[in-house]
């Protein structure tokens, strides 16, 4: 009798994952989970079944099926979900399999329970699925939703007896938090894929979706539930497509301004500091203070390059009159992730600091950022200065010392921020992610700069900080000796937050396997930023024989 290896990925699984292993224990000769760092029992319990247990970052669910097969010491696989488990029929069927296996892979149907019931019709059943197969007879596929086992060419499938149960949703709210979740990584996939969608378009596929799940495969006979799913089904189908034409047009109108247009704009002669790339949206007033202190209080000749969006309240006109200052503009909000990215093409320094428009440099805040980063000896980096607020921000992600020099420009008291400047230190701090942060430019190209999914905005930072991660860069903190005066995210106010938060707070989740709250509280604020899940480093000096290569290697995250 050939030996089987049952393979499972798991995040906090406690509430399937005893079900699952369980049903198992008859079939499998060996059990292989790889663990996303569960913070509940799920290490517990499969400790107690006695399954091999390995912890990686999630890099994705492809990925992550590829690496416990890696670990499975067995050529025969089950690839099963925590949140599923197999009947009695379907493992007499995988005993009978066990001792005469003939074809390269095996289909079984997958029942799914909704809310307690289970669901006959509604095109879920029977869900078939190719979980079992031969190593070498195909290879996973997908990227951020529904991937899936495909058999080479020439091999052949068969089908087994018996359902594998799968446990999905316990409550209504449970399917509708999903759908967000997976419409947003589908809507990525298909503009990846350059697909695009129409108006009319959207509007029609949900309906088609509506009917072809409740009547066509005959969602009425799975009762109320069966309008439910459907319902869900043809919303989450029309918030897919919604986001791809989201997504397409964000494309479009992201400003990518020509060389011919920059030498036009590109005032700056000298530069032995940094480039600061600031983008500012109808904020003139804090805009105006922030350059008075970049002008007043820093060391160095720095490179300032604005990325106006609107510029409405006379922005424009006033940093046109200015000499010392480069910019581009767009005459609507292209976003915060397009505006950094576009003003890429201006930085003549090798060190990039991100700003936002609301700050007040304090003295010599630029040369203890040098000074820290000559200290490195390395340009494998992510330094922040360190922020001081009128009033405690609640996020816990958050760091920043509370003193109070004015709230607006208004209140501001300069006289008194300056006068005690020096009655209070900061130390360095771990989890280096908000703006000001700098990077070398190099760094900041080999991941591509900011994502453009992110581009309102919101877990930009956060998204930033994890392509860091995956480049190698080791280092993340802030300085405490830079420090900066901050009145905090008056452009971002005038942003439809709800919403945008929602998406980039899901978005952040598809795409890295965690929250951005898990990724600062865990991970950068411990001074542990994946030590031992990167490649090796490599040198700037051979950065640009690197540099394709990398590019190909992020195209698998993005």
């Amino acid at each position: 009798m050939l030996k089987l290896s049952v393979i499972v990925i798991t995040l906090n699984e406690e509430r399937n994952l005893a079900r699952c292993l369980a049903s198992i224990q008859s079939i499998a000769d060996e059990i292989v989970i790889l663990d996303s760092f569960s913070t509940d029992k799920t290490l517990e319990i499969a400790a107690h079944f006695g399954a091999k247990v390995e912890q990686k970052v999630f890099e994705g669910y492809v990925k992550a099926r590829l690496y416990v097969e890696s670990l499975a010491q067995h050529d025969f696989i089950l690839a099963i979900d925590a949140d599923e488990a197999l009947t009695v029929e379907l493992q007499q069927s995988i005993l009978q399999l066990k001792k005469n296996w003939v074809k390269s892979g095996y289909y079984v149907a997958r029942k799914t329970n909704y809310c307690g019931k289970w669901i006959r019709y509604s095109g879920w059943y029977p869900d078939r699925k190719l979980r079992l197969y031969k190593k070498g007879s195909g290879r996973w596929e997908g990227k951020y939703v529904h991937e899936k086992f495909a058999l080479f060419p020439g091999e052949e499938a068969g089908t087994l007896e018996g359902d594998l149960l799968h446990y999905s949703y316990y409550t209504e709210d449970e399917h509708w938090e999903r759908t967000e979740k997976y419409a947003f990584m589908s809507a990525q996939e298909l503009f990846e894929a350059n697909r695009r969608i129409s108006l009319f378009s959207i509007f029609f596929r949900a309906l088609i979706k509506f009917i072809r799940d409740y009547l066509v495969k005959f969602g009425l006979f799975d009762g109320k539930i069966g309008f439910k799913i459907a319902k869900i089904s043809a919303v989450a189908t029309f918030k897919k497509y919604k986001r791809l034409l989201e997504l397409n047009k964000s494309a479009k109108t992201g400003y990518k301004i020509t060389e011919a247009e920059f030498s036009e704009k590109i005032r700056s002669k000298n530069c032995d500091g940094f480039s600061i790339i600031i983008p500012t949206w109808n904020n003139l007033e804090y805009l105006q203070l922030c350059l008075y202190s970049l002008r007043k209080n820093s060391t160095f000749n720095n490179q300032i390059i604005l990325a106006i969006n609107e510029g409405t309240d006379g922005t424009l006109e006033w940093v046109e009159a200015q000499q010392d200052i480069d910019f581009i503009h767009s005459k609507t909000n292209m976003g915060v992730s397009f505006a950094v990215n576009a003003c890429r093409q201006a930085v003549k320094a090798d060190y990039i600091v991100y700003m936002n428009d609301d700050m007040y440099v304090y003295p010599e805040w630029d040369k203890m950022l040098l000074n820290e980063i000559r200290s490195l000896n390395t340009d494998y980096f992510f330094l922040s200065s360190s922020l001081v607020e009128p009033q405690k921000n609640n996020n816990p992600n958050y760091i920043s010392v509370i003193r109070n020099y004015g709230t607006s420009v208004e209140t501001f008291d300069e006289e008194k921020l300056l006068s005690e400047q020096n009655d209070f230190e900061i130390t360095n701090w771990q989890g280096s992610s908000w703006p000001p942060n700098v990077v070398h430019k190099n760094i900041w190209d080999l991941v591509g700069g900011y994502s453009l999914e992110f581009y309102p905005g919101f877990y930009s930072d956060p998204d930033f900080s994890m392509k860091l991660c995956k480049a190698g860069v080791r280092e993340f903190y802030g300085v405490g000796k830079s420090k900066v005066y901050h009145f905090g995210e008056r452009t971002t106010r005038k942003m439809k937050k709800n919403d945008q938060v929602n998406r980039g707070s899901v978005l952040f989740l598809q795409k890295w396997g965690m929250t951005a709250k898990t990724f600062y509280t865990e991970i950068l604020q411990m001074g542990k930023p994946y030590k031992n899940a990167y490649p090796d480093k490599i040198s700037l000096s051979n950065y640009s024989q690197y540099k394709n290569s990398f590019k190909r290697f992020y195209r698998t995250f993005w």
